[in-house]
């Protein structure tokens, strides 16, 4: 991996609680050459997002919070992070 390669790499932060979707989801993000962290819980993504500030946070589950809630604290824990909202995701793909 050269230098300009690693300057480029970003860190993806992803909240899901499916643990399939969530390693598909780190199987792109990885072949992009980004450098990802997965949770399950929004308490663990409040955690590590202000532990990691990651460039993007991509956010499937809240753990019952309302999205609006959920995506203004994960700001206040990362500030520069751009935040991803698929929402009801898993529910349309049931339908």
């Amino acid at each position: 991996m050269n230098v300009e390669e690693v300057q480029t790499r970003k860190r993806i932060l992803i909240l899901e609680e499916e643990v399939d979707f969530a390693l598909l989801t780190r199987t792109y993000f990885t072949r992009k050459n980004d450098e990802v962290f997965i949770v399950h819980t929004f308490l663990e993504a409040l955690s590590r997002a202000a532990e990691l500030q990651p460039d993007h946070i991509y956010l499937s589950s809240t753990n019952g919070l309302p999205y609006n809630v959920a995506s203004n604290k994960l700001r206040q824990a990362a500030s520069n992070a751009q935040i991803h909202i698929s929402k009801d995701f898993h529910r349309s793909l049931d339908e």
